[in-house]
């Protein structure tokens, strides 16, 4: 099946088997993400763990290569649907998808069984976490992004390179207009196949045990310019020289997310996955009739809905107040522990 790649000059049948014996995990299953899941599993990659909490719209089409317009009506998780096209690509891949955000609760169990982080985020929060969590947990993480047709990619080799905090302060970064998540900024497809293929060569490197040098590297396809700066190590870096935190163990995770619509739609996580034994106990806190589609629960009553995804701690919630919301997730948080 790799026959082509096996030929290449300095590839050969035995970086193909330290290929097959990898494992990544995927944060964010959106442009970027499914891209670069697509490159990994036609590369020959073993394992492939993907996390998005969301579900595939209209304007991912374009620039999204794992997506199908019947996915747009279906309103299919993001996670569901690339993991979905890896398995029609390659069979024997061993994909899992999870229906959650990447968070401070979670972010270094993700870790824990995979060789490799690659970056489909879409704000600096969630790379910030992933950024600590990789270094605590010795894994490399490679920072990818894009807007326009600009594209940037970094590896954070522990104890090598630099890190996303070298060349980042959270404080900063996540004060300025153009960190809301809200603020959406045009992308052009192109710029996804090419940051996700210079991320994929060097996840590829990584996996080989090659040397990686501490660079970002940038693509500008308006000027069809590619190039590279070299990045230092910071001796006074809190993550990757100290070893501290300021996202992991310091700040709480995120419940409760404003969902940027014309509507008052809020993305709710629960304390935990979402068992069906626990569909009543939830439903009766808010008097809500039970109904279901593929992927989720629906409670409804009034102009009130609460959609909760199957086997996730993922949510959608219509008409409540973010208070009204954080009540019924405390309510909900003391139902599920005494159950």
């Amino acid at each position: 099946m790799f026959s082509r790649q096996i030929i290449m000059r300095d590839f050969g049948i035995e970086n193909q088997k330290k290929i097959m014996r990898s494992s990544i995990l995927v944060v964010g299953a959106g442009a970027l993400g499914s891209a670069i899941s697509i490159f990994m599993a036609r590369s020959g990659v073993r394992k492939i763990k993907i996390l998005d909490p969301d579900e595939v719209e209209l304007s991912n089409l374009p620039r999204t290569l794992a997506y199908r317009y019947s996915d747009t009506q279906e309103r299919t998780p993001k996670a569901y649907a690339l993991a979905r096209t890896l398995k029609e690509i390659f069979p024997n891949v061993d994909i899992e998808y999870i229906i959650d955000s990447f968070d401070v609760d979670n972010a270094l169990d993700l870790l824990r069984d995979v060789d490799l982080v690659m970056d489909g985020l879409d704000n600096m929060r969630s790379r910030f976490i992933a950024n600590e969590a990789a270094i605590l947990s010795n894994k490399p993480y490679i920072y990818s992004a894009v807007e326009g047709f600009y594209g940037v990619v970094m590896p954070v080799i522990p104890s090598e390179t630099a890190c996303l905090r070298c060349i980042y302060d959270p404080r900063s970064i996540l004060a300025r207009p153009e960190s809301d998540p809200c603020n959406i900024i045009g992308v052009s497809v192109l710029t996804v196949v090419a940051t996700a293929t210079i991320a994929s060569r060097i996840a590829l490197d990584i996996i080989l045990g090659r040397k990686v040098d501490s660079k970002i590297h940038y693509i500008d396809l308006r000027k069809l310019e590619l190039g590279s700066l070299i990045v230092h190590r910071n001796p006074r870096c809190p993550v990757c020289s100290l070893r501290e935190t300021e996202f992991i163990g310091k700040v709480m995770p995120r419940q409760i997310v404003r969902k940027c619509t014309k509507e008052d739609i809020y993305q709710i996580r629960l304390p935990k996955k979402l068992l069906k034994e626990d569909l009543e106990k939830i439903s009766s806190i808010i008097n809500a009739t039970i109904n279901e589609d593929n992927f989720r629960y629906i409670l409804s009553r009034e102009n009130i809905m609460v959609e909760l995804y199957k086997n996730s701690r993922i949510g959608l919630a219509r008409g409540l107040s973010e208070d009204e919301l954080s009540r019924l997730l405390s309510l909900i948080k003391d139902l599920l522990q005494k159950s």
